[in-house]
């Protein structure tokens, strides 16, 4: 949108520049005789013309000086029509030169006044007609610039509506009808209609089709309209769509720069190569995106070596780079690349004040990049840095409120991860205080989940600084907007209608998981006494127990957990043997109670409940089967080979699902992740490290296509995407340890540490996530000789372990389990033995008051016996081996549901 707008505020100004310096010197001479004073009227000329000359030499407060002497003298001389054209070209002059040195209301004004004057003139010379658009045209562009998009969409429909009328007349007109067209389809992105917009390229590029195939010279026109229509097909989500006519474009202009390698067509094949980027990294096509963003890059930088006037465009081209370096793991490439492109605009903005606003940008990217590196300290910087450049632009310009928010947020949240509560609490109330005030002026969608997130986030902040009444306050106010946005956002109807209930999901948003169970525990009782005397509701009681089982399973009541589920798969059985359509729910409580069997060590009983499926199970409910029957033979230690056949079928599966839903395709990164864990333990490390990376780009690709999804899922009440992501990290970690990457290994775990610290609201799971990213990072660190680093996130991650196990020492002991695992699987047997000792430790500790969970104890002990051995700890093995065999027999026959 920028790139558009910059080009077609350069195609106004010439076409200005060259109205002022059509009127020819007959028409000036005839009217030098028949009016008064020849002098000022000469006087009058020869200011306008020199205007002219200073604002194409870039001199714009010269020229506006010499303009505004030329109106004064032209409002004296106005009633003739000749100079009343001239008077009116001049004001277009000024109202671009005004909008070059950031002045928009007194280009408004002056633009306006010569939309007024020329539109008096067409009613007399319909001639005049094609220059009123132009005007017309400056106006709305003025009006956008100070925040009036609806007003600057009417004025773009009413120029549409004249190029129609003149094209009608006269074929040729065809040409300025597709320039006019297009402007509306900005005009309508901007004010939130992008399917109208749409439908608008599609127009233009209808109409540049049939031009070229008059006149193959217009070919430039074409692909520069493909270009334009495969960006708006991307902003539908129509991603394959917008690859197809991206690459058309590209072609052509390719074509093009074959015969015309100029400067101008060069420019425009890279920036049709940087938007094909973005098509392509959105239909997940990552290595396509580098190469194609790559070159735009290479075309760049060789325009900026012939003119260094060219230098601003390569930056937008650099940070598109950076991105995509970025999504390849290549993080201190794409670091390298988001600092020139700060050096280029920082160079440029000290020249001139308008590029300001692309620095601020481009330091809020550096900052974000330099944050998932681990770098706070200068992401700090970055980002005060651009908070300092939007706040000044403010008062100018209030269309960067926008800006300045967003800048705030990421300020906020670095202060708060850096330990600085109470100034994360101020700047989080400037930004909440600019999110409102977008929000009293617009009520659309965006704006409404921007101030909820806000709000949010804030909440915490009050939190860490101990206002828990302030924060519960503004709690209360983001849930009221939450609640609003089902009534006008499908997304987050279609999620929040999959919730277990509008009031458990309050209540796991405060944490306070003993209400939820109640209420919970209350609705399963009302569910009973409906099923007992109406057979109609049968299925209500099923989804209700189901409801209570999991959150039973949330806060680790694992025993009370199997009772319900065993209740659910029971009730769900007997709902098959008359009605098939139960057999998701079925499948899904086979595999909730299966879990809950695995929770309280019955490896044998949770298998056969994964093995149990159904003929009718959908493909998607297959495929978790699958998944999790290869856990589960996995988790028996001597049956993995079994378990990889499972999990290579249900990726086969999860692929043939993931076309255009967001949700499968999540699920297939799941599942291509835990394919990989699979495939490390069996040794297979390059292929593990394919599986890790593709769930990674897999996520990214969902990030890129379905931001709302995407919103909804960070700001869920466990930040499901957040940590997904982040333990995605912690893998790719390992598979790039396993294959002797180890300074890669060291950066994927930063960003997994970085990402659990970014969470506004941290959950016991997420800080035993971090924990385990700390201590896979410090295993990581010691392979590299880091040996300080090591110790400093061993220390951190064992802090946090020990504070998560004082309250939940279960999740904390599966916590060390799950590394020692990971660990164990690169061969870091000594790392390893430390993580599985203290599972160990904690799980004696537990099975003194649960002695349900004897046989988590015996595994972990069997593991660590296993690590003994193999370490030259003979007799730590053997007396681990004796205690195990003790437990064993102590464990003896337990009532467990047979299902």
């Amino acid at each position: 949108m920028f790139r558009l707008f910059k080009e077609t505020f350069k195609a106004i100004e010439e076409t200005v520049v060259r109205l002022s310096e059509t009127l020819s010197e007959t028409d000036a001479a005839v009217t030098l005789r028949g009016t008064g004073d020849a002098a000022i009227r000469k006087r009058a000329i020869e200011l306008h013309k020199r205007g002219a000359e200073l604002s194409r030499a870039g001199r714009r407060e010269d020229a506006l000086r010499v303009n505004a002497e030329a109106i004064g003298l032209l409002r004296k001389l106005a009633g003739h029509p000749a100079f009343t054209k001239v008077l009116a070209t001049t004001l277009s002059n000024m109202g671009v030169d005004f909008s070059a040195v950031g002045r928009h209301e007194d280009a408004l004004r002056a633009d306006a006044e010569a939309v007024q004057l020329r539109r008096k003139l067409s009613e007399t010379d319909p001639a005049i007609t094609g220059d009123l658009c132009v005007s017309l045209h400056r106006l709305g562009v003025a009006l956008t610039a100070v925040g009036r998009p609806e007003d600057a969409l009417r004025i773009e429909e009413e120029v549409v509506q004249l190029r129609r009328g003149l094209a009608a007349k006269n074929p040729s007109a065809d040409k300025d009808l597709c320039v006019s067209l297009h402007r509306l389809g900005v005009a309508l992105t901007a004010v939130g209609r992008p399917e109208d917009a749409l439908r608008i390229e599609e127009e233009v590029v209808q109409l540049r089709r049939g031009l070229t195939a008059k006149n193959p010279s217009a070919d430039k026109d074409l692909a520069a309209a493909l270009n334009d229509l495969g960006m708006a097909l991307n902003r539908m989500g129509r991603h394959g769509d917008a690859v197809q006519y991206g690459e058309e474009a590209v072609g052509l202009f390719r074509k093009l720069a074959g015969t015309d390698p100029g400067p101008g067509v060069t420019s425009d094949l890279a920036t049709s190569l940087h938007n094909l980027g973005a098509h392509l990294r959105a239909v997940g096509r990552n290595a396509d995106a580098l190469q194609v963003g790559q070159k735009a890059v290479d075309l760049r930088r060789t325009l900026a070596e012939a003119d260094p006037a060219a230098a601003l465009a390569l930056a937008p081209s650099l940070h598109a780079l950076g991105v995509h370096l970025s999504d390849a793991g290549r993080q201190g490439d794409a670091l390298r690349v988001y600092e020139e492109a700060v050096q280029l605009r920082r160079k440029h903005a000290a020249q001139d004040s308008s590029t300001t606003k692309a620095l601020a940008s481009s330091l809020n990217t550096l900052g974000r990049q330099l944050k998932k590196m681990g770098r706070r300290g200068d992401s700090l910087h970055a980002d005060e840095e651009a908070v300092d450049l939007f706040s000044k632009l403010l008062g100018a310009d209030p269309s960067v409120t926008r800006e300045l928010a967003q800048s705030l947020e990421h300020l906020a949240l670095n202060l708060y991860a850096l330990g600085r509560h109470e100034d994360a609490v101020q700047t989080g109330q400037k930004a909440t205080r600019l999110r409102r005030k977008l929000a009293e002026t617009d009520t659309s969608v965006s704006v409404t989940k921007d101030l909820t997130f806000s709000l949010y986030y804030l909440g915490v902040y009050l939190r860490a600084v101990h206002r828990p009444g302030d924060a519960l306050r503004i709690d209360e106010e983001a849930d009221q907007l939450r609640l609003k946005l089902p009534e006008t956002d499908p997304i987050f109807a279609l999620v929040l209608s999959h919730a277990l209930q509008s009031l458990c999901v309050e209540l796991r948003l405060l944490g306070r998981h003993e209400d939820t169970i109640r209420f919970a525990e209350d609705l399963a009782g009302i569910s009973r006494k409906l099923a007992e005397t109406d057979p109609t509701v049968r299925k209500v009681l099923p989804r209700s127990l189901a409801m209570l089982g999991i959150q039973l399973g949330e806060v680790h009541r694992y025993e009370d957990a199997l009772r319900v589920d065993a209740e659910v798969a029971g009730l769900y059985r007997e709902q098959m043997e008359t009605d098939q359509s139960s057999a998701m729910e079925f499948i899904s409580a086979l595999h909730r109670l299966a879990l809950d069997l695995m929770a309280v060590g019955h490896d044998d009983e949770a298998l056969r409940g994964s093995s149990a499926s159904h003929p009718l199970t959908p493909s998607g409910a297959l495929a978790s089967s699958l998944e999790a029957l290869g856990v589960h033979l996995h988790e028996l230690g001597n049956r993995k080979e079994d378990a990889l056949l499972a999990c290579e079928e249900a990726v086969e599966l999860r692929r043939n699902l993931q076309e255009t839903d967001a949700i499968p395709v999540l699920c297939l990164a799941g599942s291509v992740e835990t394919l990989g864990v699979i495939l490390r333990t069996l040794g297979r490390h390059e292929d593990s490290l394919s599986m890790a990376q593709e769930a990674i780009d897999i996520q990214h690709r969902v990030n890129a296509t379905d931001p709302d999804l995407t919103a909804l899922l960070i700001h869920s009440p466990k930040n499901l995407l957040v940590c997904s992501s982040a333990n995605s990290l912690e893998n790719l970690g390992f598979a790039l340890s396993a294959v002797g990457r180890a300074e890669d290994a060291v950066c994927a775990a930063g960003q997994s540490v970085d990402l659990y610290r970014s969470l506004p609201d941290r959950t016991p799971e997420s800080e035993t996530g971090l924990a385990s990213a700390l201590c896979s990072l410090a295993a990581f660190l010691r392979a590299v000789d880091r040996h300080e680093d090591a110790s400093r996130a061993d220390k951190e991650g064992a802090d946090i372990h020990d504070k998560v196990a004082e309250t939940n020492p279960e999740l904390t002991a599966r916590s060390f389990r799950g590394l020692a695992r990971e660990l164990r699987s690169i061969g870091l047997r000594e790392d390893a033995l430390r993580a599985e000792g203290q599972s160990a430790d904690l799980y004696r500790i537990i099975t003194q008051t649960r002695p349900a969970l004897l046989g988590l104890r015996i595994k972990s002990l069997r593991s660590l016996a296993e690590d003994l051995r193999v370490l030259g700890c003979a007799e730590e093995a053997a007396r681990t081996d004796a205690e195990m065999a003790d437990l064993e027999g102590l464990r003896g026959l337990e009532q467990i549901p047979k299902n």
